[in-house]
């Protein structure tokens, strides 16, 4: 049940950063689509263990989802970036990881030869997925919610400019 979780958790992380950058404005969508896809994702995961463990799959991609889409609305679309890319890293490691478990049920002497080789092969890649992910593409505008924050001063009286754009 373990495993479910911390697969289905950081799957939907992952989908809730990926969605709420390419939806970026839009939290309604994002999240919809992000706890939809999460949800499903967690629910197949855990069925092949019990309807419990099914559940708690669902119940953890769903909450996920929602936490990396709201994260990734509340900055802007590069820091989200970053954000995707540190949840990329982290699914392959935890998948990594509990592809070695499972590999260790069934083939000890298998995994315990060739330990090492699987990781150096999770470290390639992973650095295969930094060097290859595009920070270039990333727009780095502030959000409508840095915009409107960035220009709120506390105690001070707003410029003449800005009493004209509120008086009309």
């Amino acid at each position: 049940m373990m495993m479910t979780m911390a697969l289905a958790m950081v799957f939907a992380l992952s989908l809730g950063f990926f969605f709420g950058i390419v939806l970026h404005g839009d939290l309604l969508y994002s999240t919809l689509f992000s706890i939809t896809f999460a949800g499903i994702t967690g629910f197949i995961l855990g069925i092949r263990l019990h309807v419990l463990a099914s559940i708690e799959g669902l119940f953890s991609g769903i909450m996920a989802g929602m936490m990396g889409t709201m994260v990734v609305e509340m900055l802007t679309i590069s820091e989200g970036a970053v954000l995707l890319l540190i949840s990329l890293l982290l699914l392959m490691g935890t998948t990594m990881f509990c592809i070695r478990h499972v590999l260790q049920e069934t083939f000890s002497t298998f995994v315990q030869k060739y330990d090492y080789v699987l990781l150096v092969a999770t470290c390639m890649l992973m650095l295969l997925t930094f060097w290859t992910f595009p920070f270039s593409n990333m727009e780095n505008q502030p959000s409508p919610q840095h915009e409107e924050n960035h220009h709120m001063m506390i105690g001070k009286e707003p410029s003449k400019e800005k009493k004209t754009s509120l008086q009309s």
